[in-house]
């Protein structure tokens, strides 16, 4: 299977799952462009800047950027929409690309994204970028009050905001709509008399059963790798302002993957079988 550039997102359904978890509903896709979205306070400082992200007014919708409008979000996504109907896009040039089981999710996570690689970037423009973007400046939408953005502006923030996972939902049913189309999958597609591939990781070099040279299934060890956890400790003092605590810390835990035992040798297994016939 190729490798998907932007799709289905594994962090919005642990975020479904958290949520019920604690009593609360699944969360609303985002769906409308003029919706009154919910407010955001992160009270967080950048490591870079040292400047705080804003925070996002409660009841503030988009608003006009001063390179995308709103409109231009609207007309993106009706023809992402509309080209998934039709089961292609149009290029640069002209001509049709068909969204097709091999390279269609491709091609559309390119578009949507939007990266170098989309076929016709000037006419789908960059729909999933442009809307972190809008969410992040809906305070200061034309710089004029020269304001901080907000968490969506930044990768290394925007899991923090909560309508990020309702904008990744919204992306992620563009691709359920695309999914729809194709014809599922043949038995000869998903089904293996043997494992897909094996690997021999030792102190030298790592072997595939795929790459020249590698050794076949009965000549594999498994080693056992011990997992535990622990508690560390992170500072606050630098993301969040609290009165009368010096140097706030929180615990984390951790999980630990020793690569050996205490006297420094891996721990030996068993061996892999040629075929999952001889578990039987």
């Amino acid at each position: 299977m190729p490798l998907i550039k932007i799709g289905i997102f594994p962090s919005g359904y642990r975020y479904d799952c958290e949520r019920l978890s604690n009593g609360l509903n699944r969360m609303v896709a985002f769906h409308n462009f003029e919706e009154k979205l919910e407010g955001y306070a992160p009270h967080l400082t950048s490591l870079v800047s040292g400047l705080h992200y804003a925070a996002r007014p409660q009841g503030f919708s988009l608003r006009d950027l001063v390179d995308v409008d709103v409109q231009d979000m609207e007309r993106w996504r009706e023809r992402i929409l509309e080209a998934i109907d039709l089961k292609h896009v149009h290029d640069a040039k002209g001509n049709q690309v068909p969204l097709d089981e091999v390279n269609g999710a491709n091609i559309l996570g390119s578009i949507i994204e939007a990266n170098s690689d989309s076929p016709n970037k000037g006419f789908y423009g960059s729909l999933h970028n442009w809307g972190h973007v809008m969410m992040a400046r809906m305070h200061d939408p034309d710089g004029r009050f020269q304001e901080n953005p907000g968490l969506m502006s930044d990768t290394s923030t925007s899991l923090r905001d909560p309508i990020f996972y309702r904008w990744h939902r919204f992306v992620d049913n563009i691709f359920q709509q695309y999914k729809s189309t194709l014809q599922p999958y043949t038995w000869e597609q998903v089904h293996l008399d043997h494992e897909p591939f094996s690997i021999t990781v030792n102190s030298e070099n790592t072997q595939t059963r795929h790459s020249p040279g590698a050794p076949k299934y009965s000549e594999i060890d498994y080693f056992l790798m011990t997992s535990f956890h622990r508690i560390g400790q992170i500072s606050l003092a630098i993301h969040f302002s609290f009165i009368g605590f010096r140097n706030p810390e929180c615990g984390v835990t951790q999980l630990e993957s020793p690569s050996s035992n205490k006297n420094g040798e891996k721990k030996k297994l068993v061996n892999l079988p040629k075929s999952r016939k001889e578990r039987k």
